[in-house]
């Protein structure tokens, strides 16, 4: 094929969705136990952490936190860890004050870098 006759074929633009929208489909798309748990991995958690980019986000995370500790899901301590520097990465520390304040009942003790 001559240089001439190459096209160029863009690749279709992919939207962005929304980090909210990702952990209402996480929520949705778990099956529940008879009790009404969902089992959802932590893996799941530090995806959510890795894709978070504003004070939105953050608020996102916080919630995304509630949900697997309220269905018996005890996240690793390293994990929250990262939601709380992602929360300083991204300008938004005060979002995670009431963490610290909270500490216990969110079964959560930071390590000495996140402090």
């Amino acid at each position: 094929m001559l240089p001439t006759q190459i096209r160029a074929f863009a690749k279709p633009v992919v939207e962005a969705v929304p980090l909210s929208v990702q952990l209402d489909n996480l929520m949705k798309n778990r099956t529940a136990n008879k009790s009404g748990f969902i089992n959802l991995p932590g893996s799941s958690f530090k995806k959510l952490v890795e894709r978070a980019e504003s004070a939105e986000d953050i608020e996102t995370l916080k919630l995304a936190h509630v949900n697997f500790l309220g269905h018996r899901n005890l996240l690793p301590l390293k994990l929250v860890d990262g939601m709380l520097m992602k929360a300083l990465e991204v300008g938004a520390p005060a979002a995670m004050n009431e963490w610290f304040v909270n500490h216990e009942a969110l079964v959560y003790h930071p390590s000495t870098k996140v402090i």
